[in-house]
This record gives C-alpha cells, sequence and structure tokens, in this order.
C-alpha cells in the first residue's frame, strides 16, 4: 500500500497498485478495488467472490441451470454475447421464503453445505438445475439447515 501526499481532510488517500505477472491490473482506493474491481483477477485477488458466467440471450442472462432479467444487471444496455458477473458473498441475501420485494435477482435453490464461524454463517447454496454454488454470508442469528429450499436475492 502506498500513502500519497496530500492534504490531510479525513479522507484516506491510499492506493494500492494490484498487479498480475508483472502487468497493472488496477491503480485504485481500498473501496474502489472491492466493490468495482476493474479485471476478473482484480476481483478475486480482492476479497472473496462468486464468479457467474452466463451468455446473454435477449432479455435475459443464461446460466447453467438458471437465468434472470438483463435488465437489473450493471450497464444491461451494453452487455451481449459472453458476460461474467462478480458478486460478492456479503451481496446476496438469503431468503427461507420467496421475498415479496426483492432488491435484484432471484434464484431458487438449496443449502448444499453451511459452516458457522461464530460472526457468520456461511453457505454453499446450489441454485435448482445447477451444479454451480453460491457462496453467501449470513449474520450469525439465521441459521438455515442443509439442503432447505431458499431464495437468493442477488444485488
Amino acid at each position: 500500500m502506498q500513502q500519497t501526499a496530500g492534504v490531510d481532510d479525513g479522507e484516506a488517500n491510499d492506493r494500492i497498485v494490484v498487479m498480475n505477472l508483472g502487468r497493472i491490473e488496477q491503480v485504485d482506493d481500498p473501496v474502489a478495488l472491492y466493490g468495482a474491481p476493474k479485471t476478473r483477477f482484480v476481483a478475486g485477488f480482492i476479497g472473496r467472490t462468486n464468479f457467474l458466467d452466463g451468455r446473454v440471450e435477449g432479455e435475459r442472462i443464461v446460466f447453467p441451470g438458471f437465468d434472470v432479467a438483463k435488465g437489473l444487471a450493471p450497464d444491461a444496455a451494453s452487455l451481449a454475447g459472453a458476460v461474467s458477473f462478480s458478486v460478492r458473498p456479503q451481496a446476496v441475501a438469503v431468503h427461507a421464503a420467496e421475498p415479496a420485494a426483492p432488491r435484484g435477482w432471484i434464484v431458487r435453490g438449496r443449502v448444499a453445505e453451511r459452516a458457522y464461524l461464530g460472526e457468520y454463517w456461511e453457505y454453499a447454496i446450489r441454485p435448482e438445475g445447477a451444479d454451480t454454488r453460491i457462496r453467501v454470508t449470513t449474520a450469525p442469528d439465521v441459521a438455515l439447515s442443509h439442503d432447505a429450499p431458499v431464495w437468493l436475492d442477488i444485488d
């Protein structure tokens, strides 16, 4: 991490350079690196993430085993062909019943794995009809049983 010179206005002046095989992938502040990685490498390097690879077909994005509305995706108008999304585990809400007011993509699935880690639960959810697993974290009081049906609300 490199501290840049500047006026101390209470904001962080930190910049991080992420390199891959001697090539600069991204130079940014920590929040931007985590929340808006510019490459797949940066997304995987900075924090944990789920990579969802799919294909745009009309107004839907088709992933192995499930599909979602294209219109809810970031930069929806420019999406075409093969697409890849980085979805952080904490950007996915998990519900025991279908949410009445979803905030994003709704994907029905089942709890494939679960681990209680004290401060939070970590789940691997297998979307119905898919072999893929989407990692999700929840508060410690959200305890779901193995193989329980759930709905993911992907922001």
